[in-house]
């Protein structure tokens, strides 16, 4: 024995049930296909125009609105609603909510569309907040990040990104012209490899952690802007600094460099290009030594 799906009704195995909801269902499916259609707003069923759904969602909905339900159509919280699938969850309570502030917007409900707006409006805000926090917080972390890869890979042009002014990387790409300054680079980088390899081997690995972080204060950004102006003659203004309690390991196959001590990184302006590691600043690790 088998059941009607609209009705519930036990019907022999093979035969169709006459409940006027199976009776429009196969109206439905022998419709010609050129007969206009449309779709049940509460199942997505396609449906002939003009003739309700037989869905349960349909049922409530005509209920609801006074029209008299008829005969072999699904009730509400009969044996058909208990065969459909659960709703009210959260995805549904989200999607019900939003539906009904866009049909309240459309018709220009006011107060709605205020809602709407500061619903909206709290969205970006938070969008931006941790686009801001992002940048606070990865901005120095990648200076370091990138001295740390171009240590490792042996990259000069990677170590002067991170470690140079942007307005004095394109002075001298200007003097010497970009590819001469580019091949400078590469050599530079192949000394530097030769070299670490003699001291360490080969699979040179190397990590720079970040122990601790001291905001410097105005007067201290003031001498780093001083020491990048005579060390570079660049006229990068300095926005904002850390000093970095840094652990330094670079590792080869033969031997291993550690050493645990400061860093300073600074966020330059007008033309800088942003946050660099401040090499041979104050008490800042001899890097410088390790890199020539």
């Amino acid at each position: 024995m088998a059941f009607c799906e609209f009705c519930g009704q036990q019907v022999p195995d093979g035969q169709l049930c006459n409940c006027s909801g199976a009776q429009a269902a196969r109206g439905q499916a022998a419709a010609p296909a050129s007969a206009p259609t449309t779709f049940c707003e509460y199942c997505g069923r396609q449906i002939p125009a003009g003739i309700p759904c037989t869905c349960q969602g349909a049922a409530a909905a005509r209920q609801a609105q006074g029209y008299p339900q008829q005969a072999g159509y699904p009730q509400p919280g009969g044996a058909y609603a208990q065969a459909q699938p659960k709703t009210g969850g959260f995805p549904d309570k989200v999607r019900n909510f939003f539906g009904s502030l866009a049909d309240k917007f459309r018709n220009g409900d006011r107060n709605t569309k205020i809602k709407l707006y500061a619903i909206c409006g709290g969205i970006l805000a938070a969008i931006i907040a941790l686009f801001l926090i992002f940048c606070v917080s990865w901005g120095y972390k990648g200076a370091v990040k990138d001295l740390q890869k171009g240590i490792q890979k042996c990259d000069y042009e990677r170590i002067f990104d991170a470690c140079v002014p942007d307005d004095i990387i394109d002075q001298w790409k200007e003097e010497y012209g970009k590819d001469e300054f580019k091949d400078m680079l590469e050599e530079r980088s192949e000394e530097f490899q030769e070299d670490i390899e003699d001291d360490l081997g080969d699979n040179i690995k190397c990590t720079i952690d970040i122990r601790k972080k001291t905001e410097l204060s105005k007067k201290k950004l003031e001498d780093i802007e001083d020491y990048v102006a005579n060390r570079f003659e660049s006229e990068a203004t300095v926005r904002k600094a850390y000093k970095l309690k840094v652990h330094v390991s670079i590792k080869g196959s033969d031997d291993r460099y550690s050493d645990t001590g400061y860093l300073y990184v600074a966020k330059l302006g007008n033309g800088g290009g942003g946050w660099k590691v401040i090499m041979g600043y104050s008490d800042s690790m001899d890097l410088e030594a390790r890199l020539s």
